[in-house]
C-alpha cells in the first residue's frame, strides 16, 4: 500500500513538473519568435520604407534633368504649363511642378498660373548634397502644406501618399519610422504613432526588448531610414492571449490539436455558409444604371452582389467580400455574378446597345480559367464580348507588366476594361500611361468634393482639363447631388455618371422598367 502511495505522489509531482516546465516552455518559444518575426518584419518595413524614398528622390532628379533638355517656352505660358503637365504624367510619387522666381510660385501644372505669386514660406529649408533645396511643411493655401524639392526655377511638390500604403495597411500601421540624411542633421519625412521614440543619434540605444529599431541608408541619395516599434510580446500581451499561452503549455499536443480541429472546423463553417447562400438564393445581383451626363439616357449598368441571409439580414460587401477573399472562394463569387448578370441582361445589353460592367479580382484578371469561362458564356448565349466591361482596381502586389500582359489578353478576345476607383491611389496615372484601359472610373471621394470648398476651384478644372485629355471613357461615381450633375453638364458633358441622383442599385425587373420607359 505504501508502494502505491509513493509512487501515486512521484506520478503527480512528476505531472506537476511537466506542467510547470511545459508552461514556462511554451512562453519562452512564443516570445522569442514573437520578438524575431517582429524583428525581420522592421528590417523589411525600413527597407520598404527607404525604397519609396529614394524612388522619391529619383523621380524628383528625373524631372528636373528632363526639365533641362526640353524646349523653352515663355515661363507659365499656355505652351510651358502643358510640357510642365506632360513631363509629370509618368511620376507616380509627384504631385505638382511648378516654375518659381524671386516673388514664389508663379504657376504649376495642375494649378495653372497663379495671380499672385505664392511665397515660399516653408518651416524647414536646406540644401541637399545635389544643390536641390527641400522644402517642407510649404503652404500652399490656408488648410494645404506640402513638401517640395526646388532646384533653380523648377519646383517639384510631392505626392501626399508617399506613405500612405505604409500607415494604412494593418500589418505595419504600428511601426514608426524617420527618413533623414546620412549625417542624421536633417529630418525629412516622419510616420507612425510611435516616432517620437526613435532618435537620429543612436539607433542601438532603444536595441531592447520593450522597443526594436533598425538603420537602412542609401549613400548615394544621402538618404536613411530608422525606423522602430514595440514588439508588443507578452510583456504587453492580454490576459486572453497568455491564457492560451498557458493552456497549451498544459496540454502541449492535446491543446494543439484541439485548437487546430476547432480552427478548422470553424473556417469549414464560414466557407460552408458563403457556399450555402450562393447556392441558395441568398446571393442576388443588383445592377446600378450608368448614364450620359449629356444626354440623360443610360449607357450601361454595373453588377453589384447583395447576400440576404435566412433570417432577412442583409450582409454588407464589406463583410463578405474579405471573406470570400481569405477562403478563396472570390473565383466562386466572381463566376455566380457574371453567370447571373451576363445571363438576366444578355438581352436589353444587344436590344438597347448597352456595356454590362462587372467587377473582378486581379486573380481573375491574371486566370484562364475565368477567361475561358467567359469567353464559352458569352458564346453560349451568342452575346458580343464587346458588351462586358470588366472593372479591375489598382493594387500593390501587382506589377504594370503583368496586368499589361492580361488586359491585352482580354481585349484579344473582345471585352472591355475599365480601372476602377481612380483619384485613390498615387500610381493610377502611372498605370493610365501604360495600361490598354478602354474606360476610367473617378472615385466617389472626387466626386463629394464638386461644389464644396474640399476641392480648389482652380485644382478642380484642371482635373476636369486632364481627363478630358484621356482617351478613356471616363464615369464619374456616387453622383447624389444636381449640383454635381449641372457642373459636369456645364464642363464636362462627354463623360458618364452614376450614383443614387439617378437611380439606386435595382433588379433585373426594375432595370427592364426604367430602360422602357427611356424608350418611350
Amino acid at each position: 500500500m505504501s508502494n502505491k502511495v509513493l509512487l501515486g505522489l512521484n506520478k503527480n509531482s512528476g505531472m506537476a513538473g511537466i506542467i510547470i516546465a511545459s508552461i514556462f516552455a511554451v512562453l519562452a518559444v512564443a516570445q522569442i519568435l514573437f520578438w524575431r518575426m517582429e524583428a525581420s518584419r522592421i528590417n523589411d518595413y525600413s527597407q520598404a520604407v527607404l525604397a519609396r524614398s529614394v524612388a522619391l528622390l529619383q523621380q524628383a532628379n528625373d524631372i528636373a534633368n528632363r526639365e533641362a533638355k526640353m524646349t523653352h517656352y515663355s515661363a507659365c505660358g499656355e505652351a510651358d504649363l502643358n510640357a510642365l503637365r506632360t513631363l509629370m504624367w509618368n511620376y507616380q510619387l509627384i504631385k505638382d511642378v511648378g516654375r518659381t522666381s524671386a516673388h514664389g510660385i508663379l504657376c504649376s501644372a495642375l494649378w495653372g498660373h497663379l495671380p499672385i505669386a505664392q511665397p515660399l514660406t516653408a518651416t524647414e529649408s536646406f540644401v541637399g548634397r545635389n544643390g536641390a533645396r527641400w522644402l517642407l511643411n510649404l503652404p500652399l493655401t490656408d488648410t494645404i502644406n506640402v513638401s517640395a524639392w526646388w532646384r533653380n526655377d523648377l519646383l517639384v511638390i510631392f505626392s501626399p501618399f508617399i506613405f500612405t500604403r505604409f500607415e494604412k495597411d494593418a500589418a505595419t500601421a504600428h511601426y514608426s519610422a524617420i527618413i533623414t540624411n546620412t549625417q542624421h542633421d536633417h529630418r525629412w519625412f516622419t510616420l507612425g504613432p510611435t516616432q517620437a521614440l526613435l532618435t537620429e543619434g543612436n539607433t542601438t540605444s532603444h536595441y531592447a526588448w520593450y522597443f526594436i529599431t533598425r538603420e537602412q541608408c542609401n549613400r548615394q541619395y544621402d538618404l536613411c531610414v530608422i525606423a522602430g516599434t514595440h514588439p508588443y510580446g507578452l510583456l504587453q500581451a492580454r490576459w486572453y492571449t497568455l491564457a492560451l499561452l498557458i493552456v497549451l503549455g498544459l496540454a502541449l499536443g492535446i491543446s494543439v490539436c484541439a485548437g487546430l480541429a476547432l480552427y478548422r472546423r470553424k473556417k469549414a463553417s464560414l466557407r460552408t455558409r458563403l457556399e450555402n447562400a450562393l447556392k441558395n438564393g441568398e446571393m442576388r445581383v443588383v445592377y446600378q444604371p450608368i448614364y450620359e451626363i449629356e444626354t440623360g439616357r443610360m449607357k450601361g449598368m454595373e453588377a453589384l452582389l447583395r447576400w440576404y441571409d435566412n433570417n432577412g439580414e442583409t450582409i454588407s460587401p464589406d463583410v463578405f467580400i474579405p471573406l470570400a477573399e481569405k477562403e478563396g472562394l472570390m473565383g466562386k463569387i466572381t463566376e455566380f455574378v457574371t453567370t447571373q448578370a451576363v445571363s438576366e441582361t444578355a438581352e436589353l445589353l444587344t436590344r438597347y446597345d448597352l456595356t454590362l460592367s462587372i467587377n473582378i479580382s486581379l486573380t481573375d484578371l491574371f486566370s484562364h480559367h475565368y477567361l475561358d469561362f467567359l469567353t464559352q458564356l458569352t458564346q453560349k448565349i451568342d452575346l458580343a464580348p464587346s458588351r462586358i466591361m470588366l472593372e479591375i482596381t489598382e493594387r500593390e502586389n501587382a506589377t504594370l507588366a503583368h496586368m499589361e500582359a492580361a488586359i491585352l489578353l482580354f481585349k484579344r478576345h473582345g471585352f472591355l476594361i475599365a480601372l476602377d476607383d481612380f483619384g485613390t491611389g498615387y500610381s493610377t496615372i502611372s498605370w493610365l500611361s501604360r495600361l490598354p484601359i478602354d474606360e476610367v472610373k473617378v472615385d466617389k471621394s472626387i466626386t463629394d468634393a464638386i461644389g464644396t470648398p474640399t476641392l480648389n476651384k482652380t485644382l478642380l478644372v484642371n482635373l476636369i482639363l486632364m481627363l478630358k485629355a484621356m482617351p478613356q471613357q471616363i464615369v464619374f461615381e456616387g453622383l447624389e447631388q444636381r449640383l454635381q450633375v449641372d457642373y459636369l453638364q456645364d464642363n464636362f458633358p462627354g463623360c458618364y455618371g452614376q450614383g443614387w441622383w439617378f437611380s439606386r442599385p435595382v433588379d433585373c425587373q426594375a432595370l427592364r422598367l426604367l430602360l422602357t420607359m427611356q424608350a418611350k
